[in-house]
């Protein structure tokens, strides 16, 4: 088992998880935002297709439309339209904090996790990785 899926199971004992999605899923995931995902969020599609945490929030969202109403696709496409949303152009929107704030990944050498929400005026960095922000989310609610 890769050590991502196993941790993200430890970390999330109570939650429901999707199945993993093929890379032609990814791929086209990318193409709808116009460039490939970041790596860090492909990889945790190849084990799942989204995490929903009863009680809190979708820690990643399903990744296409045809699996429901909110996705990556559709929450990044519309986040990014928002006339309020400043500096998010190459952000991929993957999750939701306990906070409520959405979670981005982007494909910079140096990749970072931020934040967004309708109540801050630009995404702030919160982590190196998505497990890193993950790790903090579960830390938070201890």
């Amino acid at each position: 088992m890769h050590h991502i899926k196993k941790e993200i199971l430890l970390l999330f004992p109570r939650a429901e998880f999707g199945a993993p999605c093929n890379e032609r899923e990814i791929a086209e995931a990318g193409a709808e935002l116009g460039k490939p995902l970041p790596r860090e969020i492909g990889l945790l599609y190849s084990h799942f297709n989204g995490i929903f945490v009863p009680g809190s929030s979708e820690k990643l969202f399903p990744l296409l439309r045809k699996h429901g109403n909110t996705s990556l696709v559709s929450i990044t496409q519309f986040l990014r339209q928002e006339p309020w949303a400043r500096g998010i152009d190459d952000v991929v929107f993957f999750g939701m904090s306990r906070q409520n704030m959405y979670w981005g990944a982007d494909n910079k050498p140096s990749p970072q996790v931020v934040e967004f929400s309708h109540e801050i005026e630009a995404p702030r960095v919160v982590a190196k990785s998505i497990m890193e922000a993950y790790r903090m989310d579960q830390a938070w609610n201890r």
